[in-house]
């Protein structure tokens, strides 16, 4: 349940994101991806609701780091909500719905799995035909507050670390498949350099191992950012197709 509970507050926040977007982006054929990325969330969280209160159990509340990793991509300016939205957020939501829509009663996931590798690919296609400048891309100040609006997810994760045990995930392996996905959206428009990247991946990387090397027994090294835990072909046919060759095959 919570899960899919924090996911359903993503959504909530993701029709508000996407929403407030829609006056910052030029041109109509952009005006109208962007349009039809509200609607989609709104889907989205309409029906998550009512799958969420199906269970007839307590919602969970919005924890604080779910809090900060949403409210940090609403108060974003201008195009930086791209990056805090459909780079960081819609990637975890791909990885959520990646991972759970095999479960019983819970297909209509996949069609939303589909909803969000559209959405991935929104800052992509904008800044072909929108390019940054250099110094949107590069300077340390942008390069910092990115950096900050997407930590809170790693907590976000370890939070979820028993329910993801519970059907057999590693949360430290959920959690480099996202950062493996976040840093290839991140480097294919342009929000940081393969460089910086790769820098940024070793590091979590290491501290993971040093984390579970501290708290598992029996731990040998792992390469955290190389795991998979998309459930499904056809969902790992679509990341695939996202990703290319940096995304292994499904679980």
């Amino acid at each position: 349940m919570t899960i899919l509970s924090a996911i359903g507050h993503g959504e909530a926040y993701a029709w508000l994101v996407s929403a407030s977007l829609l006056g910052d982006v030029q041109s109509t054929g952009a005006k109208a991806a962007v349009t039809m990325q509200v609607m989609e969330e709104a889907k989205h969280f309409v029906v998550l609701r009512e799958l969420i209160q199906a269970f007839d159990v307590p919602v969970p509340r919005l924890s604080a780091w779910e809090y900060l990793l949403l409210e940090g991509s609403l108060k974003a300016r201008g195009l930086e909500k791209f990056y805090a939205m459909n780079v960081v957020i819609e990637t975890i939501a791909l990885s959520i719905f990646g991972l759970l829509s095999n479960k019983p009663g819970l297909e209509v996931l996949r069609m939303f799995h589909l909803d969000e590798s559209r959405h991935t690919a929104l800052p992509d296609n904008y800044f072909k035909e929108f390019p940054m400048t250099p110094w949107q891309r590069n300077n340390p100040r942008a390069r910092i507050s990115r950096l900050g609006k997407a930590l809170p997810a790693l907590p976000l994760v370890l939070l979820l670390e028993e329910e993801l045990g519970e059907i057999g995930v590693d949360a430290f392996d959920f959690a480099g498949a996202i950062l493996r996905k976040v840093a290839t959206l991140s480097v294919r428009a342009g929000f940081m350099t393969k460089e910086v990247a790769d820098g940024q991946s070793s590091f979590f990387n290491d501290m993971f191992n040093r984390y579970c090397k501290a708290t598992r027994q029996h731990h040998d090294w792992k390469d955290y950012m190389s795991a998979e835990t998309t459930h499904g072909a056809a969902e790992a046919a679509v990341e695939r197709e996202i990703f290319g060759e940096q995304t292994p095959h499904a679980a």
